[in-house]
């Protein structure tokens, strides 16, 4: 029959950690919410009276103050010139999520990947409109149990993201959009409605003023947001502009900066305002403002404007204030006046056949419309204003105009007002309303008000050069920005976090000693050329000059990653087509100046093009190197690397690795010694060829200690050893000094062999692309690049790679880690462990249905990983055994696991090496369920069963949600005060030294000061007493060995007989060893490698490093009675509530899922 799924009560809900979790889940995972009341609440208010602002902004920004989420319910009861006082209904609270609010929200939006087959489920589901079915239902009450007890966590990305629009995103992308009748600006509609032309490419008018093409997406239905902005120029302040958006809707700010996160009291820049002005169209300008359209001929009527007629005189009266002005546009324009006696003097000039003359402009040219606009006010428009313009129209349809086209020349509207008109007002005789429209430029914009309106759907353009657009309203606001990163298969010269890959001299295909002369330009009128932030470099214009005569390729680099990544194919394409006689121009003149946002690194400051140009500059040197073709590779990895973490980036997660038999293994394994090339982590892959080799020479070694085994002979005076057993144990002494002696840990070893390869669907590359998107595009020449990759893969013997953290076996030609942790010690028994294992994998394959740029090897794979963090707890609660028990179990047979019934039976009568042998146990038959749940889940949907499906990752932000040992690790610390840095001048030091908590001021950190927070993580509550091994008290023999069970049980599986192994279908386990070089010495070292890091699949051993001589540890270690000592002094402190704080440095791996993209670029 197989397994059933039983529906259990729905658990209570766990809290966060105390301290370090709730910190650390405001920071990575909580969002803000409303919790609407049963019935709404009554609130009084009392406020000054401000009749620049209206009522209703006034009385929903004092709601928000309040932390009252409203809906424009109020009563005014008292009202005078000094004060307003009424109530107003609260519909709910504004609060910040709690770990019950996360469960739902991603339960709900991951059960929506769920494919509808079935009937609709009939009834109400959480109070959302969303569609869904019944199979849905089920997918999310079992997920939602899991999540909400905690015995399943995801991964930190499907914490931060996950909801119910989720069906609706690409993998791992995460938009932020407008509402339907938003209204931009085009130039093929004009302002129009968003909504109207989803799907479209239109040109829009970018954030440097120029019109540029932009896609038109539509991205579901969200929440949004009433937005209101105040003009902080004319008009007193008092206009205000409303857009309609989602939360996290890009804004660019004054200060240049990008934000997803807009506040009250943000300030927009300004619209680009420098649009020059077209002659005729200030000629248009005059003639529809004062002037004169005649000899009678009617065209087609236009209603409201046209006058239909062709020909047309301008007077321009002596007494204008501009009439100087006026003589000059007309002057140069060539047309001809006379002093008739009717004009008194003044000139007349002669226009002569000027079709529409007296009618608003049919373009969207911004340079027309800008001098249409200048040509109006001069002729008919208010002179008295500094710095504006100011027009009056008796038409409403002009007045529109107006409004919705001043953007489109670099204006904006800061009043609009309507002056009513009645009979007998002697100058106003025909009774029409009077438009006064003032306009000005380089107008700031601030955030006055930020409602909540409800769900709608929800639409955003794509401009790719500069990620920003302009609204009708005269608002510059920012593109849908994207966490996917549309590359290709060789761009890993822009990687940052997250990506791997392999030197191998037989992958080198391209050549960069043959690539062309790299010539990287910028127009001197770029912002950063003209502060001073980028010096010495050409212009488009001075490079032809300079390379005249020669074959010449141009690249114009968007900014973008896609374009930054085609700048680099532009690179690679060409040395493969070995052009190195061409000059290729890459002019990056269109990237964002500094202080601008990067987009998709949440909005952190731009460097600006100069540390991209000279990576660039950086690469083009080395042509004439005379590198070998790997070694050139790995440097311009690096360079481009090194230029992400310029503009602002984590530290990126790289991976290099080469294999033990190239010819150039040396030089690799010497590459970072002195500090160089450090953007990578180092390994050497290795397979049971070379672990052979070096076991044979070690054996020699330990009977001939102090002999050299190269120079071995035997009796007849023979070479002992071959030239591969040499060459091997070389390599091996070579990499063990540097990464001894060096301090580094590196090079690392991956035993290559023993990743799960399963080439079934290879034939899918054939055609040479291996990743691709809407927005990304392989050009022709970098198809045969991929063909020629995937022919050397298929020859190599060992086609795969893992992931940075080492958790994730992946292709060499790229792919993504599809992670979650599970939890068993949050489980209620068992039976529901395995269970939350089960649910896991359903919702990892739900995932992979999302569409993304690996699609091709997602359909060909499924690849999951199904995790487990808090093992340790785990251990000890359902088995009552430590670490020290767990590396030495008896395997009597019998069951695979014990229920909980049993465990005080297992704690009293059952010696902890056999209760050890039960627990491994039970970690297969948790396998088993996660084999068995995939190919049951696969079928149902018909897709690929997963080729990989467990795994354990570092999990650093979803353990310490919980306060939990991270992964497979064990626990670093026990007691630790967890040091969190302050400004000196923070009010909030103060309150938390006077109640208890230790404090310091830094003096090698100048103006910080920092508070110590006691934390006690959950394992030193378990009451394991001194059975608690913490890792540095673990010996490394120690460590293999738990390294080594964990793949047997886990990564593996074995069958019910408790003996025979599953096939093959596991990942990898993301394990640091630490040892201290002041304990260990290089032979112990090296015999730790040898004899145990030769038994695993990877393990980073890294040096412990002595933080004792730093003023500022994030974490420093106290002991039990240190901890108790401050724990009590700070309860019995002044009894107020303390939210602590969190630094990032106590925040690992915060993304959680670590999205492996082997072709990246920033």
């Amino acid at each position: 029959m197989g397994y059933v799924f039983k529906i259990r009560p729905l658990p209570e809900a766990r809290s966060y950690f105390a301290g370090i979790g709730k910190a650390v889940a405001d920071r990575t995972v909580n969002r803000k919410i409303t919790r609407r009341l049963d019935l709404p609440k009554q609130v009084p208010f009392s406020i000054p009276r401000d009749d620049s602002t209206s009522l209703d902004a006034q009385i929903a920004a004092l709601a928000k103050s309040n932390g009252h989420a409203f809906e424009g319910d109020y009563h005014v009861e008292f009202g005078d010139d000094e004060v307003v006082q009424g109530f107003y209904w609260a519909i709910g609270e504004i609060v910040t999520e709690e770990w019950a609010d996360v469960a739902r929200r991603v339960a709900l939006g991951n059960a929506l990947l769920h494919p509808k087959k079935d009937a609709p489920f009939v009834g109400g589901f959480l109070d959302t409109n969303v569609s869904f079915t019944s199979e849905q239902r089920i997918e999310f009450d079992r997920m939602h149990h899991h999540l909400r007890q905690a015995s399943l966590l995801m991964s930190g990305r499907h914490l931060q993201h996950g909801d119910e629009t989720q069906p609706d995103r690409p993998m791992e992308v995460f938009t932020n959009c407008l509402e339907y009748s938003t209204r931009i600006l085009t130039m093929e509609y004009g302002p129009v409605e968003i909504g109207k032309i989803v799907g479209q490419t239109v040109t829009v008018i970018a954030g440097d003023g120029q019109p540029r093409p932009a896609m038109i997406n539509a991205h579901g239905e969200q929440d949004l947001y009433e937005i209101t902005f105040r003009s902080l120029t004319g008009g007193g302040g008092k206009f205000r502009r409303t857009v309609k958006a989602t939360a996290n809707h890009r804004w660019k700010l004054r200060d240049g900066s990008i934000t997803a996160s807009l506040k009250t009291g943000d300030v927009l820049t300004p619209i680009h305002a420098d649009v020059g002005m077209n002659e005729a169209a200030v000629v248009h300008g005059l003639i529809f403002g004062d002037g004169t359209a005649h000899k009678g001929r009617r065209d087609n009527y236009r209603p409201g404007i046209s006058q239909g007629r062709t020909y047309a005189s301008i007077r321009v009266c002596k007494q204008d204030a501009v009439r100087d002005e006026v003589h000059g546009w007309l002057d140069a324009a060539g047309y001809r006046y006379t002093t008739p006696p009717h004009a008194n003097g003044d000139r007349v000039y002669y226009i002569g056949k000027f079709e529409h003359a007296k009618e608003l402009p049919f373009t969207r040219d911004p340079e027309y419309i800008a001098g249409f606009i200048y040509g109006w006010w001069l002729a008919d428009g208010y002179k008295g204003q500094d710095r504006c313009l100011e027009i009056s129209t008796s038409s409403e349809m002009a007045a529109e105009w107006l409004d919705e086209h001043a953007a489109y020349a670099g204006f904006n509207v800061t009043m609009h007002r309507v002056m009513e008109r009645k009979e007998g007002d002697g100058s106003f005789a025909n009774g029409k309303d009077l438009h006064i429209i003032r306009l000005r430029k380089n107008v700031e914009w601030k955030v006055e008000s930020i409602e909540h309106l409800g769900k709608a759907p929800v639409y955003c353009p794509e401009e790719p050069v500069t990620s920003t657009f302009v609204l009708a309203n005269g608002l510059l606001t920012g593109n849908c920005s994207s966490s996917a990163l549309s590359t290709i298969l060789f761009k890993l010269l822009l990687s940052g976090s997250g990506v791997g890959r392999a030197y191998d001299d037989d992958l080198m295909v391209v050549d960069f000693n043959h690539m062309p002369i790299i010539v990287p330009v910028i127009d001197w009128s770029h912002k950063d050329v003209q502060s001073g932030e980028i010096t010495g470099y050409l212009t488009e214009r001075d490079a032809r000059h300079l390379y005249a005569g020669r074959e010449i390729h141009y690249f114009r680099v968007p900014d973008s990653r896609e374009g930054w990544a085609k700048a680099i194919e532009q690179i690679e394409k060409l040395a493969f087509l070995r052009k190195r006689e061409a000059v290729l121009i890459l002019d990056f003149s269109d990237v964002r100046p500094r202080g601008a946002a990067i987009m998709g690194m949440q909005g952190r400051p731009a460097s600006g093009p100069g540390p991209l140009m000279q990576a660039i500059g950086n690469v083009g040197r080395l042509r004439d190197a005379g590198m070998k073709p790997w070694r050139a590779t790995i440097y311009a990895d690096h360079y481009l690397a090194e230029c992400v973490l310029v503009g602002g980036a984590r530290r990126a997660a790289r991976m290099a690795t080469k294999f033990w038999k190239d010819a150039t293994i040396f030089e690799f394994i010497e590459l970072k010694r002195g500090g160089f090339l450090w953007s990578s982590n180092n390994s050497i892959t290795i397979d049971q060829e070379f672990r052979d080799r070096v076991e044979n020479v070690w054996g020699w070694v330990q009977l001939n200690p102090g002999e050299d085994p190269l120079k071995a002979r035997s009796l007849i005076g023979w070479p002992i050893f071959d030239k591969w057993d040499r060459h091997a144990w070389k390599v091996m002494q070579e990499a063990l000094k540097a990464s001894y002696f060096d301090g580094t840990g590196e090079p690392g070893f991956i035993n290559v062999d023993m990743l799960t390869q399963n080439d079934e669907g290879m034939e899918v590359y054939a055609d040479g692309i291996f990743a691709e998107s809407a927005k990304y595009q392989l050009d022709e020449e970098t198809k045969e690049i991929g063909k020629e990759i995937l022919r050397r893969v298929m020859n190599m013997p060992y086609r795969m790679i893992t992931n940075p953290c080492g958790e994730i076996t992946l292709l060499v030609l790229g792919g993504y880690c599809v992670i979650a942790d599970v939890v068993p010690f949050h489980a209620q028994d068992l039976d529901d462990a395995e269970d939350a294992f089960r649910t896991a994998a359903r919702a990892l394959i739900r995932t992979n249905l999302m569409d993304s740029l690996y699609k091709r090897e997602v359909n060909r794979t499924n690849r999951i990983g199904v995790g487990i963090t808090g093992l340790h707890e785990f251990a000890w609660r359902f088995f009552k055994i430590s670490f020290r028990d767990m590396v030495n179990p008896v395997f009597h047979g019998g069951p695979c696991g014990w229920g909980v019934d049993q465990l005080e039976l297992m704690a009293t009568d059952m010696d902890p090496s056999v209760r050890a042998g039960a627990f491994w146990l039970t970690l297969s038959r948790f396998k088993r369920a996660v084999v068995d749940e995939c190919e049951r889940y696969a079928s149902e949907l018909g897709v690929t069963v997963p080729h990989t499906n467990t795994t354990i990752k570092p999990a650093g932000t979803t353990s310490k949600l919980f306060g939990l040992s991270e992964g497979a690790h064990l626990p670093a610390l026990r007691e630790y005060l967890r040091w969190v840095q302050y400004r000196n001048d923070d009010p909030l030091i103060a309150k938390l030294e006077e109640q208890g908590y230790p404090v310091r001021r830094l003096r090698t950190y100048s103006g910080t000061t920092i508070v110590g927070f006691p934390t006690a993580p959950v394992i030193c509550q378990l009451g394991m007493g001194d059975k608690l091994v913490t890792a540095p008290e673990a010996t490394p023999e120690e460590q293999f060995e738990y390294l080594r069970l964990l793949e047997r049980f886990w990564i593996i599986g074995v069958k019910e007989d408790g003996f025979t192994p599953l096939s093959e279908t596991g990942n990898q386990v993301s394990y640091t060893l630490k040892y201290d070089p002041k304990v260990v010495s290089f032979e112990d070292f090296q015999r730790a490698i040898i004899e145990g890091q030769f038994t695993v699949r990877c393990c980073s051993v890294m040096p412990s490093v002595d933080m004792t001589a730093y003023e500022y540890q994030p974490e420093e270690p106290v002991t039990k009675a240190v901890y108790e000592l401050i724990s009590a002094a700070i309860r019995s402190g002044e009894d107020q509530e303390v939210k602590e704080d969190v630094d990032f440095a106590h925040v690992d791996c915060a993304s959680g899922a670590c999205p492996v993209d082997f072709n990246k670029a920033a």
